[in-house]
């Protein structure tokens, strides 16, 4: 269709004219020419709209789109009456109060999402670990550097004083909260079964029984540390592990933006690459306990023991928690 239309009300109703030309005998030409093609047509959708312009509704709309023709916006531009009729489309536009009403409500309504309590905990755990790394006096470096030299750890922890104990605290709880987190973002990641009705109290329940296991894990050293006089060698173990957390809390900040934030297709790879510096951490922490057994002349039994007790079989029990068979 080469020309195209302006609308104006005849009657008391709106039809579709064309635009203004040299004579009136070849507006109205046109017209039945387009009424003509549209009885003609073989869809039934638009017979349909041809019967609803005598009707009285406006197609004003469809006939630009179809000329390709921008549409002059004056104020008899759209007829409301049309509109009511479409599907799906339950606002009264009788009442212009009314209008006025649903678009301050829409623009002033303020909501938060889960992503966005994700979010602020993320950068307030950030702005905790800029904190140490400010203000600790090269804690943070000296902390990350221990963990690869267990000399080091040693002579680390003979200098720890009432500064390094804050700073290791506050790391803790980054790992505490960043660990949960983590955790949950697994589950639904891998839509494993968690309540969904209850997301608050899940993240409070991964992060609490994340803390219980690591200080039952810490307790159970140094009990064991007791019997078999082995004090200080348990409590050096026990800071080198802090050390250990303090380093995967760090980087469970980096990846968790990422696991957040990042597209879909790509969290796959963040989360095992995650999970495989996990497994790194492990395994350099199980060097550590055989360098103390090794150090201290324990016999090859408690190691064995050990491993079995307090390694292996939380392992197995949290897996088993976890991933139901």
């Amino acid at each position: 269709m080469s020309k195209s239309f302006l609308y104006h009300q005849q009657n008391n109703t709106q039809t579709d004219t064309i635009k203004k030309s040299d004579t009136i005998v070849s507006n109205t030409n046109f017209q039945n020419n387009f009424k003509n093609k549209l009885l003609i047509s073989k869809d039934s959708s638009k017979s349909a709209l041809f019967k609803q312009i005598e009707d009285g509704f406006d197609a004003t709309s469809y006939i630009y789109s179809v000329s390709g023709e921008e549409p002059s916006l004056t104020n008899k531009f759209l007829n409301k009456s049309y509109f009511n009729q479409l599907p799906g489309n339950k606002v009264n536009l009788n009442s212009s109060i009314q209008e006025e009403d649903i678009v301050e409500n829409s623009d002033t309504q303020f909501k938060l999402h889960e992503n966005d309590y994700l979010l602020m905990i993320l950068i307030l755990l950030t702005t905790l670990i800029a904190y140490v790394k400010l203000n600790g006096k090269s804690y943070l470096q000296r902390t990350l550097s221990s963990i690869i030299s267990f000399r080091h750890s040693q002579v680390l922890y003979n200098e720890r004083n009432k500064l390094f104990a804050i700073n290791e605290l506050l790391l803790l709880f980054v790992f505490h909260l960043s660990f949960g987190i983590f955790l949950i973002s697994v589950v639904k990641h891998f839509n494993l079964p968690f309540d969904k009705d209850n997301k608050l109290f899940v993240y409070f329940s991964y992060m609490a029984l994340n803390f219980v296991l690591i200080y039952i894990y810490k307790v159970s050293i140094l009990l064991i540390s007791k019997f078999v006089s082995t004090g200080k060698a348990a409590s050096e173990y026990i800071f080198y592990f802090n050390n250990i957390l303090i380093l995967l809390g760090i980087l469970n900040m980096i990846f968790l933006f990422g696991i957040l934030f990042a597209p879909h297709n790509s969290v796959n790879l963040l989360i095992f690459s995650l999970f495989f510096i996990y497994v790194i951490a492990y395994i350099t922490r199980a060097f550590k306990i055989i360098s103390i057994f090794l150090t201290n002349r324990f016999s090859l039994f408690y190691m064995i023991l050990y491993f079995c007790a307090l390694e292996i079989i939380p392992i197995l029990l949290i897996v088993k928690l976890f991933v139901p068979v």
